[in-house]
């Protein structure tokens, strides 16, 4: 996933990552109260990535709107959470 602030790149290598404000998250958004502790969680399955919102107060939007349940993520999916936009992109070796 890329933050689409800074551009800074967050590769997703394992099978979840936890994206949230608590410092055991992999993707941890600390300068951001709109985020919660263990705001989303995304899955690899196979070849695919999922996202789901982890029951957090502001929800996850994906492509401007708010998902319920399970979201296979595409290339180019804009993913907000609280108020940081992340892209969602694939590598060459993915």
């Amino acid at each position: 996933m890329v933050d689409g602030r800074d551009a800074s790149v967050h590769p997703l290598l394992g099978d979840m990552f936890i994206i949230g404000r608590d410092k055991a998250c992999h993707i941890q958004i600390t300068d951001d109260t709109s985020v919660s502790r263990k705001h989303a969680t995304v899955m690899r399955q196979g070849v695919r990535f999922m996202i789901e919102d982890n029951n957090s107060s502001n929800g996850v939007i994906v492509n401007g709107e708010k998902i319920a349940g399970p979201h296979e993520m595409r290339v180019g999916d804009k993913i907000e959470i609280g108020k940081q936009l992340y892209v969602f992109r694939r590598s060459v070796n993915n």
